[in-house]
């Protein structure tokens, strides 16, 4: 990645930061356009591989945060590993780095890499601790990229709301949690089977059978992954989960309604995922963010599933932040669809 970057943004025979790139039209009219790095979407194994951060091996599992420190959760993950939890509820809790921070830290790293006295052990104590990895040819670690300022790992740094709410997200583990709660008060998943199944979606809508997902195959599936979280595709999730407000919201507007705050705390995380989706029509504000990001945290604790907030509970905290910098936050929906082409060919 940093030779990549290089060979564009520091390439002698054309400079598009000061020089920038002249287009000609076909009648003779000019277009002159400048570029400069602006925005890194990524996900978190992206970030990993990437920028170097170690995530969930670090005790800081968000580098972006200064107080992001390892909590650990009495459940177990995928790996039979206690879960690193977001112990955040409010926006204003998180304190964030600084570039200069980061690439302090780095530099840090690089001078106990060269001290004879630290050992293999120390050192991967110090990375840990900083949750960085010195990789000496790495994009943090490059003298030209730094000199020039090119790569900026916090300003340049942007969440993708694709992975973090419905991706094993956000969404798929609150949703996962309320329907274990349903459950045990009457059969939820032949209900959505048969609910869902009643609606008929949009014609642009590929995916006409999402009443399938809530089928008895589907249902054993969840239960027994053991990973805590609804199994189901990104796509699938963002079809289905307008129909599972209205009914939630239905089921809670009823008397003596089982399960009231962890309906409340679905309902409030399928009013972020509309504030996500309404971003490129322009109308979703930082402020509604942070209102709609600090009423799901609180929720979730109130629904008692503080040890269920995995590490991407925390990065809703910076979605905020992150559309009053951009006033924009893209998703890897469309990039993700390309992976399999990009695979044939490099594997060719």
């Amino acid at each position: 990645m940093a030779t990549f970057l290089k060979s564009f943004f520091v390439n002698p025979e054309c400079d598009v930061v000061r020089g920038g790139l002249r287009l000609k039209h076909p009648d003779g009219s000019s277009l002159h356009l400048w570029i400069k790095l602006g925005m890194q979407l990524q996900d978190g194994l992206a970030h990993k591989m990437v920028m170097g951060f170690k995530g969930d091996s670090g005790c800081r599992f968000c580098t972006l945060c200064l107080n992001a420190w390892c909590s650990v959760s009495p459940v177990l993950g995928d790996d039979d590993k206690p879960l690193m939890i977001c112990t955040m509820t409010k926006c204003s809790e998180a304190i964030k780095a600084t570039d200069a921070d980061i690439l302090g830290a780095i530099d840090r790293l690089a001078l106990r890499k060269a001290d004879p006295n630290c050992g293999p052990d120390e050192f991967e104590r110090w990375q840990k601790a900083s949750g960085l990895l010195y990789q000496e040819h790495g994009l943090l670690s490059d003298p030209v990229l730094r000199a020039q300022e090119i790569v900026q790992p916090c300003s340049q740094y942007c969440h993708d709301p694709m992975h973090t709410m419905i991706a094993n997200g956000v969404l798929n583990v609150v949703l996962w949690l309320l329907l274990v709660a349903l459950s045990h008060h009457f059969n939820i998943w032949q209900i959505l089977h048969q609910y869902v199944a009643l609606w008929t979606t949009p014609r642009h809508f590929k995916n006409t059978h999402l009443h399938e997902m809530f089928n008895k195959k589907r249902e054993e599936s969840c239960k027994n992954s053991g990973k805590g979280r609804f199994k189901c595709m990104a796509s699938e999730l963002l079809g289905v989960y307008p129909i599972l407000a209205y009914y939630f919201q239905s089921l809670l507007h009823r008397g003596n309604c089982n399960c009231r705050l962890e309906i409340i705390a679905v309902l409030l995380c399928c009013d972020l995922m509309d504030l996500l989706c309404a971003i490129p029509l322009g109308i979703t504000q930082p402020g509604m963010l942070r209102s709609a990001v600090d009423a799901l945290l609180q929720a979730c604790k109130d629904a008692g599933w503080t040890d269920r907030l995995i590490k991407k509970f925390h990065w809703i905290l910076h979605f905020p932040d992150e559309l009053e910098q951009w006033l924009l936050i893209p998703t890897c929906f469309s990039l993700e669809r390309k992976h399999r082409l990009v695979k044939r060919f490099a594997q060719t």
